[in-house]
């Protein structure tokens, strides 16, 4: 009974961790070609949504979107790359660490972009040509 407890938690926290890392991460700097997915182009800047982990990227290029939202505690605001959906304002930030976005991963007005589309519990906010989706928790 042991042994099928501890591998039904392994094939639990493998999943998690599976579907945590289909998220895009979107950078000011752009990405290697094989983790290029798309981009949207801001007040002549680009954001590259990119196709790797967290880790890969300089963090003072990424860029977090919060939708209805300022920016939290321990990030810095991005006002030239706001976005505007359905007359709602989505604040673009940058994290001052990668303990801020640990902190946040789960926060629910967090935009999430996504390779394809949004899963089933999710609000689909934008996407593009199919190749790419913002993502809200419901």
């Amino acid at each position: 009974m042991k042994k099928l407890t501890l591998f039904t938690l392994f094939f639990l926290s493998s999943l998690v961790t599976s579907v945590l890392s289909d998220e895009l991460v979107l950078t000011t700097n752009n990405c290697k070609s094989e983790e290029y997915v798309n981009q949207l182009n801001l007040a002549n800047t680009h954001i590259y949504m990119c196709d790797t982990e967290i880790d890969n990227v300089k963090l003072s290029s990424v860029v977090n979107y919060f939708y209805n939202d300022s920016c939290l505690n321990g990030y810095s605001e991005l006002p030239d790359l706001f976005l505007y959906v359905n007359e709602n304002t989505v604040s673009a930030c940058t994290p001052l660490s990668l303990d801020i976005i640990n902190e946040n991963t789960n926060y629910n007005d967090r935009v999430r972009f996504y390779k394809g589309s949004c899963s089933w519990n999710q609000k689909t906010l934008f996407s593009g040509d199919d190749q790419f989706a913002a993502c809200l928790n419901k």
